[in-house]
């Protein structure tokens, strides 16, 4: 047997790269280019990967799950739940010319990704059948202080989809801390975290949140009868296990790294080589797997494997679409994931009405929402935009898709 004893060359290339003015130069190169994301772990919306996905998040709305009911409702169909676009889309971003793709080559491979925010605005559904283009780009690169890691850069991506009829459907900016693991793991910062544990009165109490929800569905919510201060029916996901991680993937795809196992990950391994380290048995794996390895999430700050920012939005926007209703649209999103949500972790969605209003012909509720733990601490918070349904003014419309970037 060969000894697997890691040299301090191999543990300096392991751990990651450092950010200077050279890699960063390189980033910049690629303002204005593709991310080189591959989100088509779905090519058709069909009715099986709308399931999948929303059951992925926990969700098992009948407007999204069941073709007999969608069939009754104003839509005259089942709907892909919102953030179902993040499965789907034939790549159509601006490549990197040569010269920029040598040039920026290397840039900042081995620092690492954190998600730290989304902002969304809709401007239709996505039904069964309905295929989707996809466009995204690098915006713009910040560079910036954190109590985390030190100095880290903040990249900013905007991401747009278009569908088969060539409307407009979503807008996306995404904005994503990039951190040396080296730094992030030194500042101690989750040195007097435990790992949560529940007694059996705990987990009765969660399992009689569970029972108590349900979506609003077919009964609509009307303009005229919401009003500010109203609170919304807060949803409990957790505690949190690696099962709903692997769950999450099932709908979701690999978040858009489009790697494989066994001989997909050796293609994937020679095509983004510092996408992979070694892991504890000296096998090559994903540096994505500190959502589920403890040993590797400790590599990079984290004392525990932890969620996507995704599931999380997942979740607050699950929170919105059971309370506003069959008849209503979700029309704009934006979150700040603040914290770390860990493996065991339990956590609450909580929404309040911020505003009723009249916007652009649509009548409209601004709700507050935020991610709060079993620790009493809130792991992301935003808003979103609902347009419902008026008595005096009649149905939805569905709005034209603006792109206005307001965070």
């Amino acid at each position: 047997m060969t000894d697997r004893a890691e040299t301090d060359e191999q543990r300096e290339k392991r751990v990651g790269a450092r950010i200077d003015d050279e890699q960063l130069d390189k980033l910049r190169a690629k303002v204005g280019y593709a991310l080189g994301y591959t989100y088509q772990w779905n090519e058709v919306a069909t009715q099986d990967a709308i399931r999948h996905f929303a059951h992925g998040c926990g969700d098992d709305n009948p407007m999204w799950c069941d073709p007999g009911y969608g069939a009754t409702t104003r839509w005259g169909t089942t709907l892909a739940p919102p953030l179902f676009y993040m499965t789907m889309g034939e790549d159509q971003s601006p490549p990197l010319p040569p010269e920029v793709k040598e040039a920026s080559r290397g840039a900042l491979s081995g620092v690492h990704l954190f998600h730290a925010g989304t902002e969304i605005e809709w401007g239709d559904h996505i039904r069964p059948d309905d295929t989707l283009d996809f466009h995204a780009v690098l915006a713009d690169v910040e560079v910036k202080e954190s109590e985390f890691a030190g100095q880290t850069v903040i990249t900013h991506h905007e991401l747009d989809w278009t569908n088969q009829h060539g409307r407009p459907v979503v807008f996306q900016h995404e904005w994503f801390v990039r951190a040396e693991r080296r730094k992030a793991a030194q500042t101690g910062k989750f040195d007097d975290y435990e790992e949560a544990h529940y007694t059996d009165d705990d987990l009765t109490e969660i399992d009689a949140q569970y029972a108590r929800e349900e979506p609003r569905g077919d009964k609509p919510r009307w303009w005229e009868d919401v009003k500010p201060g109203d609170e919304i029916d807060q949803r409990v996901k957790g505690p949190l296990t690696t099962t709903d991680i692997i769950a999450m993937h099932s709908g979701w795809g690999w978040g858009g790294y489009n790697f494989g196992p066994l001989r997909l990950g050796y293609k994937h391994r020679q095509k983004m080589p510092n996408f992979w380290t070694k892991n504890r048995h000296g096998a090559w794996d994903v540096v994505q797997r500190l959502h589920w390895e403890d040993d590797w999430a400790a590599e990079v700050g984290a004392p525990f494997r932890y969620d996507y920012g995704f599931m999380r939005t997942a979740w607050m926007i699950q929170a919105v679409t059971d309370w506003m209703g069959d008849d209503a649209f979700l029309w704009r999103f934006w979150n700040r994931l603040d914290r770390f949500n860990f493996i065991g972790d339990t956590t609450w969605v909580r929404g309040r009405v911020k505003d009723v209003r009249e916007e652009s012909g649509h009548r409209v509720a601004d709700v507050a929402l935020s991610c709060v733990d079993q620790r009493d601490e809130t792991t992301a918070h935003g808003d979103a935009t609902v347009i419902l349904p008026s008595r005096d003014a009649g149905p939805v419309e569905i709005p034209n898709l603006t792109r206005d970037r307001r965070h």
